[in-house]
């Protein structure tokens, strides 16, 4: 049943740390400077707007080139007596503006774009304001048939509006974890697998059909199996490379947040969501100590919705992890554990150089390239290879079972947190509203998609000019949106929104007592030894027993 929310947590340990595009800390801007454009936000002749953002994977720039955009079109309409004009200031913070520092601080700004956001805290703390019409209002002035709501899932649809019916924030971006590939590696090394399933030996073998079963298509030749991705790795080590390239420290979860995706592409996105329904019949697995397994059809209930934590698709995730990815000590390099995510893109992209040492893929989130601007502009600076001239694109998801091969889509949870909002302390609400149905409208989305080279989270198309500018990686993402199944892991449930921090999916799919000891992150319980695709599948269930199903309220 699905119940409207009325008393929720105000806890700071709360808040849902997801994505969390982590960069260094940045400079925030001046502000007797404008960044939307036109440094005129010291012209007293025009109503000024200030917009707050957390600048870590996607930077600032495509909402300075936005904000210009803005004040082109409005520079003759007058918001406030004696005015005419705006000018729209834009303010980029890693660390001020993230969601779990704007939740304790008095907001100054009069929009924000950011992640980390505990969406229920922020209302309960009277923060955002009311943008209902903005959300639902028609979006003809910019020649739109659609609302905003028209182009948000239906899992945001009723998690935003869960305490009054009410609108008070719009998705913000995308957040796809996984595993991108150097297709200028990969083209001249012939690591694709031929008809025969297994790797070609010549460029000009015939390719296989890939995962989704379909010759002539851009995945042809990628593994469509955990094993034909085992055949992949050892063709790369054979070749003298280091299959990936990760980081450890703060990006320390981006592989367990990647793999989320083969556990989801295993389940589909129906499966997926009982996670956030809690309505529905799901398949529970019993695994053997031999590591077989079998599955019992079971009804799920907001009475027994931790026995999601024994899906059969997180088990055979997990031995992809466990035996496939780590299977081999040389897939990582061994210092990798201590490089920043910053490094490890750095590593990727110098590595074709062949002056360094030669990654083939990079786990990462879908920001990456545009997070790594300064990265292609050192390799350019120091071996001469311009960002222009490369070619990325993101590695689609393997499956568990061969059969499902053709027959079950991508599927992937957007594990982000992000939303934009308007400050509730606002003095220009009116034009703040303004400024966010123009920001969500398809030619905004479409032109932060064309400057970033990743998806905000709504369904929209990208013009044709727009993607005659995009990148080979951000085709592939473009690709990935319009044919993947998408899971927004959001609940209008009581249970799931008065305990946001037990169903962060680091949490509620990943936290998992072993040996009396709980653990967050199966890679790097996997990497010390602490347990096996098993062990770590039966401590998950042990974690999210009865006993912890029945303290959530």
């Amino acid at each position: 049943m699905k119940t409207k929310l009325f008393a929720f947590s105000t806890l700071v340990s709360s808040v849902v740390l997801l994505t969390g595009c982590i960069s260094p800390a940045s400079t925030p801007v001046n502000d007797s400077t404008n960044s939307g454009g036109n440094n005129a936000s010291a012209d007293a002749s025009k109503t000024l707007l200030t917009i707050g953002t957390f600048d870590g994977g996607f930077g600032t720039q495509w909402l300075s080139n936005a904000a210009k955009r803005f004040e082109e079109k409005y520079a003759d309409q007058s918001f406030e007596a004696g005015k005419k004009g705006v000018v729209v200031r834009v303010d980029g913070q890693k660390d001020a503006y993230s969601g779990a520092q704007l939740l304790n601080k008095t907001l100054e700004r009069d929009i924000y774009f950011t992640e980390q956001v505990s969406y229920f805290d922020f209302l309960n703390r009277g923060k955002m304001a009311d943008i209902s019409d903005v959300v639902t209002g028609s979006l003809s002035d910019f020649g739109e048939s659609k609302t905003i709501e028209d182009k948000m899932d239906p899992a945001f649809k009723s998690y935003l509006t869960a305490k009054d019916n009410k609108y008070y924030a719009v998705p913000f971006y995308d957040g796809f974890l996984g595993i991108v590939y150097d297709k200028d590696l990969f083209d001249q090394e012939s690591f694709y697998l031929g008809m025969d399933g297994n790797i070609i030996s010549d460029k000009d073998q015939e390719k296989s059909s890939g995962p989704d079963g379909v010759k002539g298509t851009s995945d042809d030749g990628l593994p469509a199996t955990y094993t034909e991705f085992n055949q992949l790795l050892k063709a790369i080590r054979s070749a003298g490379m280091t299959p990936f390239s990760y980081a450890g420290g703060d990006a320390s979860q981006y592989p367990e947040r990647a793999i989320l995706n083969f556990f989801a592409t295993n389940e589909g996105k129906d499966a997926m969501n009982l996670n956030y329904t809690l309505n529905g019949t799901a398949k529970i697995a019993n695994v053997a100590e031999d590591g077989t397994f079998t599955t019992t059809d079971t009804t799920i209930t907001e009475d027994n919705g931790y026995l999601l934590q024994k899906m059969p698709g997180k088990y055979q995730a997990l031995q992809f992890m466990k035996d496939i990815m780590l299977g081999d000590a040389s897939n990582f390099d061994i210092n990798a554990g201590s490089v920043s995510h910053m490094n490890a893109q750095t590593n990727f992209i110098a590595g074709y150089s062949k002056k360094r040492d030669q990654y083939a893929m990079l786990i990462d989130g879908s920001w990456w390239e545009n997070e790594a601007s300064g990265a292609f502009a050192s390799v350019e600076r120091l071996y001469g290879v311009k960002k222009i001239d490369r070619h990325f694109a993101w590695m689609p998801i393997p499956f568990a079972d061969p059969a499902s091969v053709g027959q079950k889509k991508q599927t992937y949870v957007s594990q982000n947190s992000s939303f934009g909002f308007v400050s509730a302390n606002t003095a220009h609400l009116d034009l703040a509203k303004l400024f966010m149905k123009f920001t969500n409208t398809d030619a905004e989305l479409s032109a932060f998609t064309a400057e970033t080279s990743t998806t905000r989270a709504l369904n929209y198309e990208v013009t044709a000019s727009d993607q005659a500018n995009l990148t080979s990686f951000a085709k592939s993402i473009c690709e990935l949106k319009k044919t993947a199944d998408i899971v927004y892991p959001y609940s209008s449930l009581v249970k799931q929104i008065n305990h946001p921090s037990d169903f962060s999916c680091d949490t509620w799919y990943w936290a998992a007592t072993i040996n009396h000891t709980d653990y967050t992150n199966p890679f790097l319980a996997f990497q010390e030894n602490k347990a096996d695709a098993r062990s770590y599948f039966l401590g998950s269930a042990d974690y999210h027993g009865a006993s912890f199903w029945s303290n959530l309220k």
